[in-house]
């Protein structure tokens, strides 16, 4: 371990002062610089950078000249450590402080080189840094890819050829990179078990960490887990940030290439939240947990698969040193998410729809059939994968649902409702959101405004018969073989549904309590002519009618071209 004496800057009146910035920030990445008191949290003043200036690029460096504001005041000498960090830049005619914490970089002296550079530290302590492997140094190179590992030395699979953890305690801190076989829209979380004598999710102290395409921008933050479901508020999986605390995770910077996204974080060891955090041990092994699943609306967790979550106990010493146990990266293994998708399932004739639920397929399912991300389970329609279905308005069906009718066990709970929302999951909304969904059936308020869903019944699923064979099976009647029935006691709810004349042409059966469960309903005129052979309405080829297999040309065209934007 390396330390090194950061002596507290002098007093400047009137001086230059020449600052080498690290390879990872330019002049034009920064908007301007704050000389910040890190033990008084003071500003002691900040220079602009403007848009326009003129950085000779033959140089590594510039010089800004500092006004007298910031040497502390009068000319005085600070005897604190100062920080210099980019951040936002004040509106004019505003007073201004920095956020907390300060930002991670300090304007630190070195001795030996005789120059002061801006370089990333992780805390403040005694006038001393520890030394992490990420320091910016002028005498040595760095890098700005994970893939390197910042030189923690630890590594453990948690999810074999899915997800890797590398760690290292940095002082008061625990520097932490999570590395994931995952696509761009899902998100991976690692902590501390609700439990230190057990597996458990309840009671979790976990970071979520994921990538966002469309800012191309990096995020850690803070969760608590008090049930399995999506947060309200005050239950559920939630941010700290929502229950009153804060978020404790700070991001040290991230990767996405090759399939792979990759991202460092740092939390404290200590923090001073006792209900939604634990203090990290470092003088035992401690439980941990892990799971990698779908990011929802608004960039929130979603529920993932029984396969991507942790299973076996994981005990890590996070004090450890070189407690390698890896022994191949995620980078270098091949891309298997490219598998073809299995044609799409079509109902077409049927009036009545036994719905039950089951294992979403993988990447062949699914998430290959609608360009979404799902949970564990999605919905199956007279034993097909999120059939098609096809309905003509002023018709009656029925639809038997066997989704679960016991709304405190929210993994089996499941109400089928059919609304024109792609998302469902009407339970899991806002009343903002709420009212943004239409609802054809499933749903009734009460006399006092609040939504109740009309139709559960019990909990029937379809099982792995041995585990997830999805990958390994070229068509959805070959996955189904390797799945079985397990039905819970009670009795299947009814849906009569007559299909209004007003009723749009594309609308949706979905679950009430969790989002992307389910799949589309086309909605044709009376009188619309069938084929009067009923194995048209579940082949997938050449025996629909003409109308039917453009439609369904149209699908799969949308489909392809929804996937290739991933």
């Amino acid at each position: 371990m390396v330390f090194l004496n950061l002596e507290p800057l002098k007093g400047y009146q009137g001086e230059d002062i020449e600052i080498q910035l690290p390879r990872s920030l330019t002049m034009h990445s920064i908007d301007w610089l704050a000389v910040w008191c890190v033990q008084y949290t003071h500003n002691f003043g900040h220079v602009n950078i403007p848009d326009d200036l003129d950085v000779p690029p033959a140089l590594g460096q510039t010089k800004l000249t500092v006004s007298s504001r910031a040497n502390g005041g009068g000319g005085r000498s600070s005897d604190r450590p100062t920080t210099v960090g980019p951040t936002k830049k004040p509106r004019r005619h505003q007073s201004w402080s920095p956020p907390q914490p300060p930002p991670p970089w300090v304007f630190a002296s070195y001795p030996q080189t005789n120059r002061e550079v801006l370089a990333p530290v992780p805390q403040y302590h005694n006038h001393y840094y520890h030394h992490p492997t990420w320091w910016y140094n002028p005498t040595s190179s760095t890098t700005s890819d994970p893939d390197g590992h910042w030189d923690m030395n630890n590594c453990r699979d948690l999810l074999p050829g899915k997800l890797q953890v590398h760690w290292e305690v940095q002082n008061e801190w625990v520097q932490v990179q999570l590395t994931g076989k995952i696509r761009e829209n899902q998100y991976m979380a690692f902590g501390l078990s609700g439990n230190q004598n057990k597996m458990t999710m309840i009671g979790g102290d976990v970071v979520v960490v994921f990538y966002n395409r469309a800012k191309n921008s990096f995020h850690a933050e803070d969760y608590y887990l008090s049930a399995n479901t999506e947060c309200d508020g005050k239950n559920g999986v939630c941010q700290d940030e929502r229950l009153g605390g804060r978020n404790d995770a700070v991001l040290v910077t991230g990767t996405r290439r090759n399939g792979v996204t990759s991202v460092v974080y740092r939390r404290p060891v200590q923090t001073n939240e006792a209900i939604n955090d634990q203090q990290v041990p470092l003088d035992t092994a401690a439980m941990v947990i892990a799971a990698i699943g779908p990011l929802g609306s608004s960039d929130q967790p979603g529920a993932h698969d029984d396969l991507d979550m942790t299973k076996e106990e994981i005990k890590i010493n996070f004090n450890a040193k070189d407690d390698n146990t890896c022994s191949y990266s995620l980078f270098n293994i091949d891309d298997d998410m490219g598998r073809s998708a299995w044609p799409p399932n079509i109902i077409i004739g049927e009036k009545e729809f036994r719905a039950k639920l089951g294992p979403s397929g993988g990447s062949r399912g699914y998430m290959a059939i609608t360009g979404q991300m799902t949970g564990d389970i999605v919905w199956y329609i007279n034993d097909k994968l999120i059939p098609e279905i096809f309905v003509e308005r002023k018709q009656t069906y029925t639809f038997i649902v066997e989704g679960g009718n016991d709304p405190n066990n929210g993994g089996h709970y499941h109400p089928l409702y059919i609304t024109d929302s792609s998302e469902g999951g009407f339970g899991q909304k806002l009343d903002t959101d709420q009212r943004k969904q239409r609802v054809f059936a499933g749903i009734v308020y009460d006399s006092e405004g609040f939504p109740f869903p009309t139709t559960a019944g019990r909990y029937c699923e379809f099982k792995f018969k041995s585990y997830d064979r999805s990958s390994e099976m070229e068509t959805f009647d070959a996955f189904f073989d390797s799945l079985k029935l397990s039905c819970e006691d009670g009795n299947a709810g009814l849906l009569n549904w007559t299909v209004a004349e007003e009723t749009p042409d594309l609308v949706y059966y979905q679950s009430y309590s969790q989002p992307f469960v389910g799949w589309k309903i086309h909605v044709v005129d009376p009188g619309y002519k069938w084929k009067d052979d009923k194995d048209a309405a579940t082949r997938q080829h050449g025996g629909l009618p003409l109308t039917c297999a453009i439609l369904i040309t149209a699908v799969a065209v949308q489909r392809i071209f929804t996937i290739s934007l991933l």
